[in-house]
C-alpha cells in the first residue's frame, strides 16, 4: 500500500518498475498481472488466509496501468496487487480485444477467484 497522492504513487511506481518484483515472469514461469485499488487496504486475515472477489476481477500486464486506477481521484492509499500465474488454468482471460481501452492489456479473472498471498509485501 502507498500513501499520498496519485503524483507520489506513480514515482513509486516507476522505481518499482526497475526492481526485481516488476520485472516479466521468465518464459515457463507463467504471466505478472497487476491489479490496482484505491483507499483500500489488505486486511491481516486476507494477508493470512487469502480470500476471494464475489464479482470479476479486473487486472492488467501494466503496472502503470494499475497505478493509475489505484490512485485516480487524488485517492490517499493505494493497494497493488502483484498476481503471479504459473499455467493458463490459474491465468486470467486477455479481454484487451473486447475492451474500450485495448491499450490497458486487462485480463480478467471470473467470480470467487481465489487469491492465496505468498506473503512477500512491498511498501512504497
Amino acid at each position: 500500500a502507498a500513501r499520498g497522492g496519485g503524483t507520489a504513487l506513480l514515482a513509486a511506481c516507476r522505481a518499482l518498475c526497475s526492481s526485481k518484483a516488476a520485472k516479466p515472469a521468465k518464459a515457463g514461469e507463467g504471466r505478472i498481472l497487476w491489479r490496482g485499488m484505491g483507499d483500500m487496504r489488505a486486511s491481516s486475515r486476507f494477508l493470512a488466509m487469502g480470500g476471494t472477489e464475489f464479482a470479476c476481477c479486473s487486472t492488467t500486464s501494466r503496472l502503470e496501468v494499475a497505478a493509475r486506477y489505484a490512485s485516480a481521484a487524488g485517492k490517499q492509499r493505494a493497494l497493488l496487487f502483484r498476481l503471479k500465474s504459473s499455467t493458463f488454468m490459474n491465468m486470467g482471460v486477455d479481454i484487451s480485444e473486447f475492451s474500450a481501452f485495448p491499450h490497458e492489456k486487462e485480463y480478467l479473472y471470473p467470480p470467487l477467484t481465489y487469491m492465496h498471498p505468498t506473503g512477500v509485501t512491498h511498501r512504497l
